[in-house]
């Protein structure tokens, strides 16, 4: 046999032994136990990697433990399968507290969109950023194109929503939920920086971002158009002080912080019922003595 046929048989073992391995591998991730070993085992690398990465470190005893959980034979091969899945949560438990407060959750997920979007992980490391990223855009490509017409101006603006008709009111109220838009998009993207920046991002709350993106969409119309309506009016006064911000600056404030219109619709609320108390008859006295 010659070197080139020693060489071709080995191959063609190397690969017959990779793709049962393969095989096997794909098997045991079919059941609970070997989805939970694979993830465990993927946070265990994410978590090596971010500690050597930013200078953490890990202490020898416990890489002693990460070696023990991912030995270098298959896990068909070890004697006692319990024993290996009891390593595994030393190993993920003892660099969970090392890593902290980041999460080995979001650490897998950071890496996994890395390695899985390489060239649209550039514009955000999850895709929720990404898509924050677009409406904030869209947002301000649509006010900027907005304000070009000449039915948004100044006038148009403090007239409101019942004094306006037609295609004046649309581009009016085009142009302040645009505003809108662009502070709620704002607020998000600062807020999944934050997270993103510390590893605790969690995809489990993605539904909160869009509820505060609506939500910041809502509350800066109605800052804008009936909160500004019912306290300046069509007549801007300068001891005012709405009146300095004007009705973009406000549905800007009101897409950025939704929880403002919140505390100031409480407030309106609160003070109605004051009102309503004050002014409710009081129940006749009893002419029963008291027990």
């Amino acid at each position: 046999m010659t070197k080139m046929d020693t060489i071709e048989t080995t191959t063609g073992s190397v690969e017959q032994l990779l793709s049962v391995r393969r095989h096997r591998k794909s098997e045991a991730s079919a059941t609970p136990h070997g989805r939970i070993e694979s993830r465990m085992e993927r946070e265990l690398e994410a978590m090596v990697v971010y500690s050597l990465a930013t200078g953490v470190g890990v202490p020898p005893d416990l890489m002693a433990q990460v070696d023990k959980a991912l030995p270098a034979v298959e896990p068909e091969a070890l004697a006692d399968a319990e024993s290996q899945m009891t390593a595994l949560a030393t190993a993920h438990y003892g660099l969970t507290r090392l890593i902290a407060p980041a999460k080995p959750g979001s650490l897998l997920l950071l890496v996994e969109q890395r390695r899985g979007h390489p060239v649209w992980q550039t514009f955000g490391a999850v895709p929720l950023v990404r898509w924050m990223q677009t409406i904030a855009i869209f947002s301000l490509i649509l006010l900027l194109g907005i304000s070009l017409s000449n039915r948004v101006n100044a006038v148009n603006m403090t007239k409101g929503l019942l004094n306006l008709n037609g295609l004046d009111l649309l581009c009016v109220e085009i142009f302040l939920v645009a505003a809108s838009a662009v502070g709620a998009s704002l607020a998000n993207l600062r807020r999944l920086d934050r997270y993103i920046s510390t590893c605790t991002y969690e995809m489990r709350f993605e539904s909160s971002y869009w509820t505060r993106l609506v939500m910041g969409m809502i509350s800066g119309i109605i800052l804008s158009q009936v909160v500004y309506g019912a306290l300046v009016g069509s007549t801007p006064n300068a001891s005012n002080p709405l009146s300095a911000f004007g009705q973009p600056v406000l549905a800007l404030l009101g897409g950025f912080s939704a929880d403002l219109v919140h505390d100031i619709l409480s407030q309106f609320i609160t003070v109605f019922g004051n009102l309503l108390a004050g002014k409710a008859p009081k129940p006749p006295a009893s002419d029963k003595p008291p027990a």
